[in-house]
């Protein structure tokens, strides 16, 4: 059976100290992804060799980083954006985090496939958002330093400091780090524990309990996209299926043994827009118990790449602990 991703991920952290106090809502994510939306909108430069033609929204660094959902690629699907936010999480009682003058504030980026190309981009919009301001009051900060960071080798990379580029991300997690991950799990029981709401659609209709033959679906969906448009050599639909059928089958047999899981209602702002749309999702523990050998793989991606709608807000971010 196809187990083998051959899909690049580099992991940023970003710190930065706060200028004028800054306010996040339950879901700092959102208000994040809306901050560097505008800011990419000033710093990025669009490829004029490619402009005008069919490839220029997918392939032209700068666009794919700020397309909309709506745009079609070439190979014939709505491609998901090539990266997502890791927010910060440390709220407090009323969901919100609050910081003061002087603090840090860190927060993460995934980027997805060629990343050489994409970081530039990204770190000029995060420097840059520490001058227009983000959360509630536009609070500002001064971006200190950025690393990008390996957390199944624990290698560590300054990509930043002092105000210059050092590097490109250079630590990047590929297939042979997930699978070496996943030998490490037990085959007979898992936790995943959701740190960001996760909305997981069954039959199109939000699932308020994360059964693991919903999860493994929207999960294998999202990775045959991140395949099909940030790898060379995506595989065709009839592989895809079959795997997804099969593993479907697989989760079938895996029960949920504790549940500690909520439903969060979280609404996002747009300044585009000048509307609300709900993010909400699940968050909290579910603990599994069941035939896991062949799933674990696909899960630890999945702990990368984020499952669910609103990925690139930062929803659908979830830990794996093998212990109960």
């Amino acid at each position: 059976m196809m187990t083998h991703l051959p899909l690049r991920v580099h992991q940023l952290e970003f710190e930065a100290e706060v200028v004028t106090p800054i306010e996040f809502g339950p879901q700092a994510g959102a208000q994040l992804r809306g901050a560097l939306w505008e800011a990419l909108r000033d710093v990025v430069v669009c490829d004029d060799k490619l402009a005008g033609t069919p490839q220029h929204s997918l392939f032209c660094p700068s666009c794919r980083l700020i397309m909309m959902e709506s745009l079609q690629s070439p190979r014939g699907a709505n491609p998901p954006r090539p990266f997502a936010i890791r927010p910060p999480l440390d709220f407090d009682d009323h969901l919100r985090l609050k910081l003061a003058t002087g603090q840090p504030l860190r927060f993460g980026v995934n980027l997805y496939g060629d990343a050489e190309q994409l970081f530039p981009y990204v770190c000029q919009a995060i420097y840059k958002i520490g001058q227009i301001g983000v959360g509630y009051g536009r609070g500002r900060y001064i971006l200190r330093q950025a690393k990008a960071r390996n957390p199944f080798t624990r290698q560590e990379q300054v990509i930043l400091s002092e105000g210059r580029l050092r590097a490109l991300p250079g630590v990047p997690i590929t297939h042979d780090d997930i699978a070496a991950a996943a030998q490490e799990l037990p085959k007979d029981r898992i936790t995943l524990r959701w740190l960001t709401p996760c909305e997981l659609t069954d039959q199109q209709r939000p699932a308020r309990t994360p059964h693991a033959h919903i999860l493994i679906s929207r999960l294998i969906e999202r990775i045959q996209m991140l395949e099909l448009h940030y790898t060379s050599q995506p595989r065709g639909h009839p592989q895809w299926r079959s795997l997804h059928l099969r593993l479907q089958d697989v989760a079938r047999t895996v029960s949920i043994t504790k549940d500690s899981t909520r439903w969060l209602h979280v609404m996002s702002g747009s300044r585009r827009t000048n509307g609300l749309k709900p993010i909400s999702g699940i968050i909290g523990e579910a603990q599994y118990r069941g035939e896991l050998s062949e799933l674990l793989y696909w899960l630890v991606w999945g702990s990368v790449l984020h499952v669910g709608k609103n990925v690139v807000k930062g929803n659908g971010w979830y830990e794996i602990d093998p212990l109960e």
